[in-house]
């Protein structure tokens, strides 16, 4: 006797073979790379191109749409958990001035192919903002 297989068994079987690689858990490998990314406030907007090596930030260059240019000042970080969600900290200096801006990424979401992601944080930049990054 032939054995017959249900269409929702076939399609089980078809949509954990090309779904599971996107559910992978994440890891600081995730974070390295050269990300742009775009906060957003009541104040306008600031966009800093940001350079990552493990969840360490080693260099960034941000622009605010005011005019003002800021770069880092100080150790920042991204921290991602196995669940693609996590925070950090990044502490800018003006070019043109003593200020220092700290903006805490009170909670980052990874996109499932992990070239992107998005959140919510606050900070000496503007108060509370959004933010989006994609990796370049």
């Amino acid at each position: 006797m032939k054995k017959k297989y249900h269409p929702w068994k076939i399609m089980l079987l078809l949509s954990s073979m090309f779904i599971s690689p996107l559910w992978a858990a994440c890891t600081a490998e995730d974070t390295t790379g050269k990300w742009s990314v775009y906060f957003n406030n009541e104040d306008g907007w600031t966009h800093c191109l940001i350079n990552v090596s493990k969840n360490f930030i080693f260099n960034a260059t941000c622009n605010h749409s005011s005019g003002n240019k800021y770069f880092l000042s100080e150790p920042s970080f991204l921290v991602l958990n196995s669940n693609c969600v996590g925070g950090g900290s990044i502490n800018l200096l003006e070019f043109d001035g003593p200020e220092l801006k700290k903006l805490r990424l009170a909670h980052l979401t990874f996109n499932r192919d992990k070239l992107g992601f998005s959140g919510v944080g606050s900070g000496t930049l503007g108060g509370k903002f959004t933010y989006t990054g994609v990796k370049l």
